[in-house]
């Protein structure tokens, strides 16, 4: 078989099957691959490219696929991309993607991003390996957490602004510490 170089479009059959790096995905980062375009390098999707996987029936009749579109090196998300992920919704017949602007590393968020969720909650911060983890502010529905993350939890110093309440001071694995904190009124 030629190897594939350069630029071209990959439409794969209904129930193909797609072989990943044995290194690159867990099991449940699995993409199954509908379309990919863009640029390949020995083989592997490398380079700008935009794939659609994983369709997600909002109506039996319609489907919408989740999209990557960015940068690619040796078949894993890596660089600079933008991910729209859709997620089932169980409460009306509707859904909203999420949505992720920023740096991937080996398949994995993993730098400084943009996540705007279904939800409608936004975070604008570091990421390591998949999860928040560095400096980053979460808003939900007015309340704002400025601080540091660990491993998609809050974790280190933080301000918590909420309900005309602030508390700042030290998390610990998404919690306050209570005694090294301030809890305050705006």
């Amino acid at each position: 078989m030629k190897s594939r170089d350069g630029e071209g479009k990959m439409v794969y059959e209904k129930d193909s099957i797609y072989i990943y790096p044995t290194d690159s995905y867990d099991s449940a980062d699995r993409d199954f691959p509908i379309t990919y375009e863009g640029e390949w390098k020995d083989n592997q999707r490398h380079g700008k490219g935009v794939l659609y996987y994983n369709p997600f029936s909002i109506w039996r009749e319609h489907s919408v696929p989740n999209k990557y579109e960015g940068q690619w090196s040796q078949d894993m998300r890596h660089g600079y991309g933008e991910e729209i992920m859709y997620k089932r919704n169980f409460d009306s017949w509707h859904t909203n993607p999420n949505i992720y602007t920023g740096e991937f590393m080996y398949n994995k968020k993993h730098g400084k991003g943009k996540m705007i969720y279904s939800s409608g909650s936004t975070y604008v911060g570091e990421w390591k390996e998949g999860f928040r983890d560095g400096k980053g502010i979460l808003t939900k529905d007015g309340d704002v957490y400025q601080g540091e993350w660990k491993s998609g939890l809050k974790h280190g110093k933080g301000k918590l602004t909420y309900d005309g309440r602030v508390y700042e001071g030290n998390w610990k694995e998404g919690f306050f510490e209570n005694e090294k904190g301030i809890l305050g009124l705006l």
